[in-house]
């Protein structure tokens, strides 16, 4: 049986943008006050993924009802360098993808003009070329990979694992996707935002693979399969369902430490869909 996508953070996001009315638009605006830009150096920690959880605000949980902005987005992450050069590092990737994808709004579309209105806001006007055109082709990137992944059946893991067959198919795919994410980023952002973590999983994905790394090679052959309209949708139900925990957490009356951590635990069992959800909410609960 075929493994079709089912959401990680994988990357994930529709339709492309008209560039030159996109630049034509950022252009006019004055240049926002240094104070809001983050100068080169040392940026703040904001390595991880972005979840929703941390992100979205208000009484329903979506941000639909909040699409301004994602203001908790740490000040700096999105800089410029000392000649005021768009910085493309992994964290102005979780930036983009914390709007594109860790969100709940109606369309990606209204997602792609959210974010654009930010980074309009964060960065000098010759910066914000750089970073609208980035979107556009981040974009275009998204909806070519769901059409090239789309078009593969792959081999389903047995009880052992990856098989050789599957572990290649998946490897190739992989180096189609690398290809792709080159010609259509640059190689700049490729390096800065994919390169890493394509290099660990080509080693786990090779013949003569550790066979001590089989669950990581799942993992990676399990993140290749991942459209990103299908981490979209998860997202979206994961925003929701931990809307609704948070506002369950808030009327909790039980104060007992014991009672309440029973309490919360019973919470979890019943607002979220499947134990990878529980297992975020939990982690969410204790940072």
């Amino acid at each position: 049986m075929p493994i079709r996508p089912n959401h990680t953070f994988a990357l994930s996001c529709g339709a492309g943008f008209a560039l030159a009315a996109a630049l034509y638009w950022y252009w006019q605006a004055d240049t926002p006050p240094a104070a809001a830009v983050a100068a080169a150096g040392a940026p703040p920690a904001w390595n991880a993924a972005i979840g929703p959880g941390t992100l979205t605000a208000g009484d329903s949980g979506s941000a639909a009802d909040h699409v301004a902005d994602l203001e908790e987005i740490p000040e700096g992450v999105v800089r410029v360098d000392e000649r005021g050069q768009l910085i493309t590092d992994v964290q102005l990737h979780n930036a983009m993808d914390s709007y594109l994808l860790h969100s709940d709004v109606a369309s990606r579309q209204i997602a792609a003009d959210t974010l654009r209105a930010y980074l309009k806001r964060k960065l000098p006007a010759p910066a914000n070329i750089d970073a609208q055109a980035l979107v556009t082709r981040y974009l275009a990137y998204m909806d070519q990979h769901d059409a090239a992944l789309g078009r593969i059946r792959f081999v389903a893991p047995g009880a052992e694992g990856l098989s050789d067959l599957g572990a290649e198919q998946f490897a190739a795919w992989q180096a189609q996707r690398k290809t792709m994410r080159q010609a259509m980023l640059g190689a700049t952002v490729y390096k800065e935002w994919f390169e890493a973590e394509d290099a660990r999983c080509a080693g786990l994905l090779a013949p003569g693979r550790d066979a001590a790394q089989a669950q990581e090679a799942l993992d990676c052959a399990t993140e290749l399969s991942k459209s990103f309209a299908l981490i979209e949708t998860e997202e979206r139900q994961w925003t929701r369902h931990w809307a609704l925990y948070r506002e369950a957490l808030r009327r909790l009356a039980e104060r007992d430490p014991a009672r309440r951590a029973l309490a919360t635990a019973t919470l979890r069992q019943q607002l979220f869909s499947n134990d990878a959800e529980r297992e975020r909410a939990l982690a969410m609960n204790t940072q």
